[in-house]
């Protein structure tokens, strides 16, 4: 995926941004290399600043999936049910997915 960064450098390094800014929720060392690479980022202009997710408000849930994995039920539980405009919001939870369309998908259905 991150491959079709390789068109990047010529228009960024080019203009002369003063930096550049990425985030990621997991990142292999070797992936970071890749990156690096593919954006030829010089060595000696790149600071790599990694941050520890180890904290005492982020915790991780682990459910049994009851339902089929093609459906959002097992999500169900994030919203409370008879939830609607203008009560108070739920509280903050992240959801990880490998794909766009079906991270979309999900926030259709917790939608409503």
């Amino acid at each position: 995926m991150y491959e079709s960064m390789e068109y990047i450098p010529k228009r960024v390094l080019t203009i002369g941004f003063p930096s550049l800014h990425t985030t990621m929720g997991t990142l292999p060392d070797s992936v970071m290399q890749d990156i690096v690479n593919i954006l030829q980022l010089p060595p000696e202009d790149t600071e790599c600043i990694l941050r520890s997710n180890d904290h005492p408000k982020i915790w991780l849930k682990v459910k049994t999936m009851e339902y089929p994995a093609n459906g959002f039920q097992d999500l169900a539980f994030l919203i409370l049910d008879g939830f609607e405009n203008g009560d108070q919001p739920p509280s903050k939870f992240v959801v990880f997915f490998d794909n766009t369309k079906e991270s979309e998908c999900t926030a259709k259905f917790l939608q409503g």
